[in-house]
């Protein structure tokens, strides 16, 4: 494009061009609006991860440059964007493969994240199979004695498996109000917050594991369950 201008100088006043120019940067600053008010919104709801920032920096950096370099382009000279336009795009390139390595160093590989999405599917099967056993605790008085008794067609409940492997969840009872939910990890969780989550009733619950085979014992308190549930049963999380 530079070298088209640089044989057509006359070809920089096209009307058409300066339209495509303002449109480009009016796409270019929403963008960057989007992203700035994005960041702010985590930050104030305490989500605010290196690995997002890194996200964020990325998008701010090549929309930043985008702006910047047609913003030069309008009210520089030819002279003048020709000096600096090579530095200003060595530049550019530098910042965005600053930000790729970073980003891989912090958040791992592909293969890494597809684990950790993996994991994280199993927290959200054991979240809602406890869910189910409670329901059913509070309906019948009994904890089930094997997950495939969970199952009912009328509300749609399924027993779910590992994303992994497809083999079933462990599950044992240990009390009459006692049960323990099994499964493997690929990683450890990662440590955003050490406070476990608290729920619904009060109960404090948490998830958090390492890699490799680890079990998360529950107790049926019957202060925040109460059984039966006439309209419906409190969920737990």
């Amino acid at each position: 494009m530079e070298r088209l201008y640089s044989s057509s100088p006359e070809k920089r006043e096209l009307r058409v061009r300066k339209w495509l120019v303002y449109f480009t940067l009016l796409v270019v600053a929403l963008l960057i609006g989007g992203d700035l008010i994005t960041l702010i919104y985590k930050f104030l709801n305490g989500e605010l991860t290196v690995r997002f920032l890194l996200k964020v920096l990325s998008i701010f950096v090549v929309a930043g440059s985008v702006f910047a370099y047609y913003i030069w382009s309008l009210r520089r000279s030819y002279h003048d964007h020709a000096t600096w336009v090579r530095p200003f795009f060595f530049a550019v390139i530098a910042g965005v493969l600053i930000a790729v390595i970073a980003g891989f160093f912090v958040a791992g590989s592909p293969q890494q994240e597809r684990l950790r999405q993996s994991d994280e599917r199993r927290v959200s099967d054991l979240q809602y199979l406890q869910n189910q056993i409670v329901y059913y605790w509070q309906q019948k008085e009994v904890l089930p004695q094997d997950l495939s008794n969970l199952e009912d067609p009328l509300r749609s409940v399924s027993v779910p498996v590992d994303p992994k492997t497809s083999e079933a969840y462990g599950y044992e009872v240990t009390g009459d109000q006692e049960f323990s939910l099994c499964t493997t990890f690929s990683l450890p969780s990662l440590k955003v917050d050490t406070t476990p989550a608290r729920y619904e009733y009060g109960s404090v619950m948490s998830w958090e594991h390492e890699a490799g085979e680890t079990c998360f014992d529950r107790t049926i308190d019957e202060d925040f369950f109460p059984k039966p549930a006439l309209e419906g049963s409190p969920a737990v999380r």
